[in-house]
């Protein structure tokens, strides 16, 4: 288990800000987070005004910017 006993509240009108070094687990984070979670099992209760988080409310009411790394 990567993560365990960890809970988060964002009020409307504020910011989330994921900050951590490379390889603490933010890109998993935000994958678990946003529903696109891949290669074993996401546990755990996301919820959006008080609701469960399904596809289709994350699609209507969420937004994520992906990361964009341009190398030479």
């Amino acid at each position: 288990m990567i993560i365990q006993g960890v809970s988060a509240v964002v009020e409307s009108g504020h910011v989330l800000a994921i900050l951590g070094p490379s390889g603490a687990g933010k890109t998993t984070l935000i994958n678990v987070l946003t529903l696109n979670a891949f290669g074993g099992v996401s546990k755990g209760h996301v919820a959006l005004d008080g609701s469960p988080i399904t596809p289709s409310s994350f699609v209507r009411d969420c937004y994520v910017v992906s990361q964009q790394d341009f190398h030479w």
